[in-house]
């Protein structure tokens, strides 16, 4: 398998399914994944120039870098909101999720790599209070908790992800 672990972390060698390796980062107990989603996304038309392309993996490589360096859950997320901040495709919509999230308790939120999502990490005993925050949002997006560690993910192959159901949607 590419991935077949517990927890959070980093592609740190893409790949097919036995070349792949993934860093697992150290986990914060209680720590929650909240996404809220505006609308389907399709990658090729925002990555479809070799400009982008090369800007996506030179930031890229600077966040791992980052990960690489203190392979923390806190520095994952910092990571995450520093890529997300230097691309420039963050929606004005997506925009004001990620500040909602972090002014109802968030301690990271970022633009899903690219597109019209985003997730935040969540400390315990702030996750019902992010994710109605998401849900009352003018933009109306579907809301999903994630928790992190509860259950282990395997990547079998490239497009196949295999999980027990441990989410839960809140809208």
């Amino acid at each position: 398998a590419a991935y077949d672990a517990v927890g959070a972390g980093a592609i740190v060698e893409p790949g097919a399914p036995g070349v792949a390796r993934f860093l697992n980062v150290d986990l914060v107990p209680g720590v929650a994944v909240v996404t809220a989603s505006l609308a389907p996304f399709r990658t090729d038309d925002a990555v479809s120039s070799r400009e982008t392309m090369a800007r996506v993996n030179e930031l890229g490589g600077e966040a791992l870098e980052m990960v690489l360096a203190d392979p923390t859950l806190d520095t994952l997320g910092a990571a995450g909101e520093w890529f997300s901040e230097k691309l420039g495709l963050m929606t004005p919509q997506v925009r004001a999720l990620v500040a909602e999230a972090k002014a109802s308790g968030a301690s990271r939120a970022s633009q899903n790599m690219i597109g019209h999502a985003m997730h935040a990490l969540v400390p315990a005993g702030k996750v019902e209070a992010v994710a109605s925050a998401l849900i009352r949002s003018g933009p109306r997006p579907a809301v999903n908790v994630f928790q992190i560690g509860g259950a282990r993910a395997e990547v079998t192959s490239v497009g196949e992800l295999r999980y027990p159901t441990t989410t839960r949607s809140v809208v």
